[in-house]
């Protein structure tokens, strides 16, 4: 089993290649490392739906999400599509953090133990 010290380094790593924290200081990294844990999703997965407490962030590592609203005569309209690189869940940092869509992994990129996944690290918001 891995060390949380040898998981933290490779978060750094990780995280310091993601599109969206690039020119982001080496502290601010370090803090992220520290509190984020690795999550995978198979096509059709839920990463969150709407209504339950949305206490996570995610930068997503490869695969495609897609962020539905539902319409009472259409039901589940896509209004968003992110690809690795991409910030998902915003809600996070908004009173009353509550996810206000669902998210759904639609495409995998990423083979691992002849499964395809989408990939992403998982932040937790902190009280």
């Amino acid at each position: 089993m891995e060390s949380r010290e040898a998981t933290v380094e490779s978060f750094l790593e990780l995280l310091a290649k993601h599109d969206f924290l690039h020119g982001i200081e080496a502290r601010h990294i370090q803090f992220l490392a520290e509190i984020a844990e690795m999550v995978t999703f198979e096509p059709g997965d839920f990463v969150f739906r709407q209504g339950e407490l949305a206490d996570f962030f995610y930068l997503i590592q490869n695969g495609k999400i897609e962020v539905e609203a539902f319409s009472g005569a259409a039901g589940p309209v896509v209004i968003q599509t992110l690809n690795g690189g991409q910030l998902l869940g915003w809600s996070w940092l908004i009173a009353p953090y509550q996810w206000r869509s669902d998210a759904r992994a639609i495409e995998t990129n990423y083979r691992d133990r002849d499964r395809w996944q989408a990939t992403a690290c998982q932040l937790r918001r902190r009280s």
